[in-house]
């Protein structure tokens, strides 16, 4: 996760993720990457962000590092540390990291390395490449790395001799895998959360300066209580039409992803269907198999929707049941 090599395993702008074993990824991906277009980003620029927060993060554990052994040395608990026989320090002793909460990239989760890495180093103006960078599309582009990770998880297994990912013979996912694959959908959901409430917080500052800016143009104007109420309750209606509004669209995006979830379940049934179709009697026939089918892959489909598929399929292409 740290190098942020997963993008050559999902492209950060388009395609989809396959809809198992979990199809909740394609509408967390949706989420991560409308926050990205929003700020009109390129591949170019999500890969730098994804670059930056890697340094961050590397150079945040340095700084840890360096913060912890100057408190400890401060303390006079050398015990605490392992050092050579000229006393130069190696590392710190397993008791130090309880005692004085070091933090490092081995017990340090992915997200909680990026926050602590963000509110220790983030400075906009250091990412000469990407113009305005915001602290929350670090989160945005940190999902969709989560999500890349899962995408190679789905086409790739880690081989152990010699180490190193081979592509599967088939999709088929032993339970630690498909557990795996749950925390890292789980990571991306916590990452586009925080890029959306920081987004949600970023847009209100610039409401709130905007509104005191517009009470304080002119001369000596003087914000009075009623002014300060009033902004108060503009404050407050802003923030309910944005709370509605985000919901409409995420209610509006996630029937984009259920249609588009439905039309890929439908074609491949169809896809089966037409390579095999001799093999049944009639739809209803088909459809028992078929909804059989699906419900071993954890979805449900009635009979009746399954078989008003294939009798379609069926008059538009000329096939008829036996």
């Amino acid at each position: 996760m740290r190098m942020y090599s997963q993008f050559e395993h999902l492209d950060p702008l388009k395609g989809q993720l396959p809809w198992a074993p979990f199809h909740e990824a394609q509408n967390v991906l949706g989420r991560a990457r409308s926050i990205l277009r929003l700020a009109n980003r390129t591949g170019a620029e999500i890969q730098a962000i994804a670059t930056d927060a890697a340094y961050l993060i590397e150079r945040y554990f340095e700084h840890e590092k360096e913060r912890k052994l100057d408190e400890i040395r401060d303390d006079q608990k050398y015990g605490l540390l392992e050092t050579d026989e000229d006393g130069n320090f190696i590392d710190f002793k397993s008791e130090a990291y309880d005692e004085y909460d070091i933090h490092t990239a081995d017990n340090t989760p992915d997200l909680d390395a990026l926050t602590e890495a963000l509110d220790w180093g983030f400075d906009p103006a250091a990412l000469e490449d990407v113009k305005d960078v915001k602290d929350y599309e670090y989160y945005a582009v940190y999902a969709i790395c989560f999500l890349a990770d899962y995408a190679r998880t789905l086409e790739f297994k880690l081989q152990l001799n010699p180490i190193g990912w081979v592509k599967r013979e088939k999709r088929t996912y032993e339970p630690s895998e498909v557990a795996q694959l749950g925390k890292k959908l789980f990571e991306a959901i916590e990452a586009v959360c925080f890029a959306e409430r920081l987004r949600a917080v970023d847009r209100v500052e610039q409401k709130y300066q905007a509104k005191i800016e517009k009470l304080q143009a002119g001369a000596a104007v003087r914000i009075t209580a009623e002014d300060y109420e009033r902004m108060r309750d503009e404050i407050k209606r802003d923030l309910q039409a944005e709370d509605h509004a985000q919901r409409r669209e995420r209610s509006e995006a996630n029937n984009n992803i259920r249609h588009q979830e439905n039309r890929n379940i439908k074609q491949s049934v169809l896809d089966d269907f037409a390579q095999n179709s001799r093999r049944f009697d009639s739809a209803e026939k088909a459809a028992d198999h078929y909804v059989d089918e699906l419900q071993s892959r954890g979805i449900e489909r009635s009979h009746r929707t399954v078989a008003d598929w294939i009798r379609e399929y069926a008059r538009n292409n000329g096939i008829r049941f036996r």
